[in-house]
């Protein structure tokens, strides 16, 4: 490099950079070197030196990949503004050039062309090439070609891959994305993620070779999409993708049909969620459906009146925003901090929300263009709008030079000596003092119109409303600690909260607690607008104490995930509800607590108790795993979910008298063979996967043979409990010749079936985060802990002929049979009635039963020794009812085939009336004495009790069950 050279290339640059630049320079001889060009090929030196020394990022672009600069150079394009349509030719060109036929070289491709017009668009705004506006359109512009083509390319190939999606008029789908925030409204920042909101048009399958629905194909499609632009490879990333201003967040699925869609935001959809949609367009897929998506949510981003309704709402807003400036500081940041573009942002968007109902040309996106009309309209001062709209020039422009320094998502003023030298020149300053005064100046400007904001507007109905929360404002100085302890306590007992001392000191020790200054300034405000609310409702308890700390266990379980804060804040029917529960069941409190997520179902008392149908939950459970396809670790858990979720509802119902006892067990068993059923089928898919379908010939013929669960005890008599264990037998119906499996790696069928036995047992408990789905017990399978893991149907029937007990003959009365053929449920049924309708001596039946009876008593009873009763095992019991059950089907059912019908015992007990084994006031009160009995368990198990009680409290059931024992097997002359 000549002496003349050098001199012109550091002519503009601060001598505090004119290391950096030189350093870049030698660093770029080098790679021009290495592709055989020239260094200085129709380059302005000191223009080069200038803006090296305002960018880190483009000379280490220009070092990286030297011929996308020569390209640049070659094709004119550095003095070229894009279109959107430019962008789109240039990077499908690329694509066809470079064979970009599979994702990895797609995502090659990608970040070249992203690396290569980034380059072009940070040299054109350091250039002054562009002024703010074009830099933001061209960001925009690159962004929504990148979205929209890499989408177009991946659809295409997974239709050739999958087949493709319709809708019910036979009509090809395709994904629509539609983008929010500054990508919505043509303002993207340099380093800004992309946020954005997946939708299909409606459910249906794919013309394919094998049934996929349209919902696992579009979230297939999204997967493959995030990652193609999301991934960090070894050339860099093309956006980061934020999907969670989506419905539901986080935890709503990836895509949502546009039925969903509308579902959510009119049911749903709150006001923050309304700011967000204002910006909101269609910028990749299908345009046509997107603005049939864009024209449904109008009338939910838009009250067709004056919008006085979201006036709280914008004020809590506005409120955080003052609130996390005031905790977090934010002195520099340009964005987030006072008088920053935030800011700006919300004045524009608040008239919007406020008015863009009843004056349609408010219904637009940009902030400029707001902030024109709002002028125009006299809704803000002419020189305020000028003020805002010179300020957020200034801004947008030094944060996007910010952000060009390093490629970095920042709204940081720096504190650096050199990076300052970089930011003044690039922002045409003289000195960094100089530069920082003026943003000061525009921040004050903005400031003091966004304090200003909200003043005037809307002070009727917000006196109105003060004056309705008056009791709520002095409970609300009780959790702010406005008053000292004596002026606490005495709100406290004014207000008729119970224990009002024991709840001062919860709330006192709660508010100190570390978690709560670890919390951020949003979740924080948003505690502080719980508290107040959840102290009203809590003063209608009768112990609140107990209520409080329960509810504080929930919360500091959520306080790092403030989103839940913001429900039970927008729900306040939801959190009254909550508290009812809490207050009902310590196991709720507890279930809740460790799985916040199912606060969710809490959100809708309609919904929480209507009670499911076996259908619905079905489906409910197929729609949790779609999102989750060939992901078996989200599989597990999202059937751990379901059933918590369910369980969550049925106790509800039951806290609430929804549900009676029996119609709990019902639900609780239906919520278990649901996923039963679920767990089987993927259990078999998986065994199928790995070693083909299990055949066997007889007779000559194929035969596909398979396997069902035989459950028992409360599972087999539908009377579930909510902590009951399984009790499950697996047959098979494999028999004659052949019996191996059809796939490559061949399996014999009983090697299988004991597989994939194991298989469900493993997915049934295994123990996740999310805990487990049920404890498994095999002990009622032929020859118990010793006997094969899964059985025969033949070896089943010869072993419950030729060497099962008395005892497992009773078990046998309350199995059913789950997930089978119906070929093996015939057989089953079979061998069911068969045992059951054997001839018996009565004498020796009653013999066995009592002694049986006897030895669980001994073992497992209280023996009334404390003046405590055990409501299951001791005399007089459940237990005992279900035997006198059992023995009176084994002794009847020869000449009662209808005996062998039943599974529950409730059921059983009157059909004894028929065989005169009871009489009708003997089997009512042994029914009556069941029904108290589990009713009472239930009951204890939500408080988390045990089954043991005062005696005193069921003397009469027990006693009359104790006597009624005596006359039965007394007959038989063994008692």
């Amino acid at each position: 490099m000549t002496v003349n050279s050098e001199k012109s290339l550091l002519n503009l640059v601060p001598e505090i950079l004119h290391e950096r630049v030189t350093r870049h320079w030698q660093d770029w001889v080098k790679a021009c070197e290495s592709i055989e060009q020239n260094p200085q090929q129709e380059t302005d030196l000191t223009l080069l030196g200038k803006i090296w020394a305002c960018s880190e990022f483009i000379p280490l672009t220009m070092i990286r990949h030297p011929q996308l600069w020569f390209d640049l150079i070659q094709g004119n394009f550095l003095n070229l503004s894009f279109t959107l349509e430019d962008y789109r030719q240039h990077l499908m060109l690329r694509l066809e050039e470079n064979s970009a036929i599979n994702d990895i070289a797609l995502m090659k491709q990608l970040r070249l062309f992203r690396a290569q017009q980034m380059l072009r668009i940070a040299w054109r705004d350091l250039a002054d090439s562009a002024n703010t506006k074009e830099t933001l359109c061209n960001l925009t512009d690159l962004a929504e070609s990148l979205v929209d083509i890499t989408l177009e390319t991946l659809y295409q190939d997974q239709c050739e891959q999958l087949g493709v999606p319709f809708n019910s008029r036979e009509e090809q789908q395709r994904l629509v994305i539609l983008g929010m925030g500054k990508l919505g409204g043509y303002e993207l920042n340099f380093s800004s993620d992309i946020d954005l909101i997946f939708c299909f048009e409606e459910e249906g399958e794919i013309s394919g070779k094998r049934s996929l629905a349209n919902s696992q194909f579009f979230i297939r499609l999204g997967q493959r999409f995030i990652k193609a632009l999301n991934d960090v490879t070894a050339d860099g990333f093309v956006f980061r993708v934020d999907m969670r201003l989506r419905p539901y967040g986080d935890s709503g699925p990836l895509v949502m049909s546009q039925a969903g869609l509308e579902q959510y935001y009119q049911t749903q959809g709150r006001d923050w969620e309304r700011y967000a949609m204002i910006k909101a367009r269609v910028i990749g897929g299908d345009r046509i459906e997107g603005e049939a998506v864009m024209d449904m949510l109008k009338p939910f981003i838009y009250r067709r009146y004056l919008d006085f309704g979201a006036f709280e709402s914008i004020r809590d807003m506005k409120a955080m925003i003052n609130a996390e400036i005031l905790r977090k500081g934010n002195l520099n940041n340009i964005k987030l901090g006072s008088g920053g573009i935030r800011e700006i942002e919300f004045i524009g968007q608040t008239f919007q929300l406020l008015r863009g109902g009843s004056d349609p040309d408010l219904q637009i996106r940009g902030i400029l263009d707001v902030l024109k009309v709002l002028a125009e309209k006299e809704y803000l001062d002419s020189k305020e709008s000028d003020s805002l709209t010179a300020s957020y020039d200034f801004l947008r422009r030094l944060e996007n030079r910010l952000q060009i320094y390093a490629d970095a998502q920042t709204h940081l003023l720096p504190d650096g000596k050199e990076q300052q030298a970089s930011m003044a020149l690039a922002m045409g300053y003289e000195s960094w003092q100089s530069l920082f005064d003026d943003c000061e100046k525009h921040r004050a400007s903005v400031q003091a119109s966004f304090v200003l904001l909200l003043n005037e507007q809307g002070s009727e109905s917000e006196n109105d409303a003060e004056q309705e929360k008056t009791e709520e404002n002095s409970i609300r100085s009780i959790w702010l600690h406005q008053q000292d302890e004596d002026e606490v306590l005495a709100i406290l007992e004014n207000s008729g909260m119970a224990n009002f001392k024991a709840v001062y000191n919860l709330l006192d020790q709660f508010k100190k607690s570390s978690q709560l200054n670890a919390m951020t300034a949003t979740g924080r405000q948003r505690l502080d607008t719980l508290m107040p609310t959840l102290l009203v409702f809590l003063r209608e308890q009768s112990n609140p104490e107990e209520v409080l700390k329960r509810l504080l266990g929930l919360l500091q379980s959520i306080l790092r995930r403030s989103v839940y804060l913001s429900l039970l804040n927008e729900y306040p029917e939801a959190l009254k509800q909550l508290i009812t529960l809490f207050a009902a069941s310590p196991w709720i409190a507890q279930l809740l607590s460790r799985y916040p997520v199912l606060l969710d179902e809490l959100l809708d008392p309609r919904n929480l108790y209507q009670i499911p149908t076996a259908l619905k939950l079905k489906q409910e459970l197929d729609g949790l795993l779609l999102r989750v396809v060939d992901d078996e670790e989200q599989q597990i858990e999202s059937l751990r979910k379901f059933k918590q979720a369910q369980v969550l509802k049925i106790a509800a119902m039951d806290v609430a008298g929804v549900l009676d006892v029996f119609e709990v067990s019902e639900q609780l068993s239906n919520v278990a063979e649901i996923l039963l059923d679920k767990v089987m089928s993927l259990a078999l898919d998986w065994m199928v996967a790995k070693h083909g379908q299990p055949t066997c010939v007889i007779d000559g013929e194929e035969y596909l043979p398979s396997m069902a669960v035989v459950a028992y005890g409360k599972m087999g008599g539908r009377e579930l409990s909510y902590s009951s264990d399984l009790d499950l037998v697996f047959l098979h119906d494999s028999q004659g010749e052949q019996q191996q499996t059809n796939g490559e790696r061949v399996l014999d069928n009983t090697s299988f079936f004991a597989r994939m036995a194991q298989r469900v047992i493993h997915l049934l408990s295994l123990q996740t985060a999310n805990g487990r789905l049920y404890e498994i017990d095999m002990r009622l399978r032929p020859d118990g802990n010793a006997g094969m893991l899964v059985s025969s149907v033949q070896a089943y029937d010869l072993y419950q002929h030729e060497k099962a007990w008395t005892w497992e003959h009773q078990a046998l009365i309350r199995a059913s049979i789950l997930c089978s053929s119906e070929h093996l449920a015939l057989e089953f049924g079979r061998i069911r009635r068969s045992i059951l309708m054997r001839q018996r001596d009565n004498a020796a039946l009653a013999t066995d039963v009592v002694e049986m009876r006897e030895k669980m008593r001994d073992a497992l009873g209280t023996k009334h020794e404390t003046g405590q009763f055990h409501l299951k095992q001791d005399a007089g019991g459940l237990v005992d009812i279900e035997f006198i059950a059992q023995y009176g089907v084994l002794s009847c059912a020869s000449k009662y085939e209808q005996f062998t019908e039943y599974t529950a015992t409730r059921k059983i007990l009157m059909k004894l009336i028929e065989c005169n084994l009871l009489n009708s006031d003997q089997a009512q009160c042994l029914y009556d004495a069941y029904r108290e009995y589990r009713t009472c368990n239930h009951q204890r198990a939500l408080q988390q009790l045990t089954s043991v009680v005062e005696i005193e409290s069921v003397a009469t059931l027990k006693d009359n069950v104790k006597e009624i024992w005596r006359v039965v097997f007394e007959k038989q002359s063994v008692v």
